[in-house]
């Protein structure tokens, strides 16, 4: 790679041990939830030098309703991401631009909102 800086990014959905020579002097990772194969993936990136690893996951993650299918596969790619011996960080937004319209009514000049995120805090 050019710069010690430049990750490469891997779009795979069941594909491990067929990204050896994709990972080569790769030193991260940008992961989305709920593939099959998280574990050997992780591995097989700790084995190939992989330094970092970030996973989108998402605020449901934190109730640990297992009884979600979303949830649960959050979680269990949240769990592989842990487990792997790699440094990492977990993302879970809690809103993205495609729900921004929501605000608009709110956000004008003049009017405040009556509903707050969790965690949200003014002074």
């Amino acid at each position: 790679m050019s710069s010690q800086y430049d990750d490469a990014i891997i779009k795979s959905k069941h594909h491990g041990k067929t990204l050896a020579p994709a990972l080569a002097d790769v030193r991260g990772l940008f992961l989305l939830p709920g593939y099959e194969g998280m574990a050997e993936l992780l591995a097989e990136a700790g084995r190939a030098g992989v330094e970092h690893v970030v996973l989108l996951s998402g605020s449901s993650a934190e109730s640990g309703d297992m009884t979600n299918a979303v949830t649960r596969y959050m979680i269990e790619s949240e769990d592989a991401v842990r487990a792997s011996g790699l440094a990492w960080t977990i993302v879970r937004p809690s809103g993205f631009m495609s729900n921004t319209f929501e605000w608009t009514r709110s956000s004008r000049p003049g009017t405040r909102s009556a509903r707050r995120s969790p965690g949200c805090r003014s002074r």
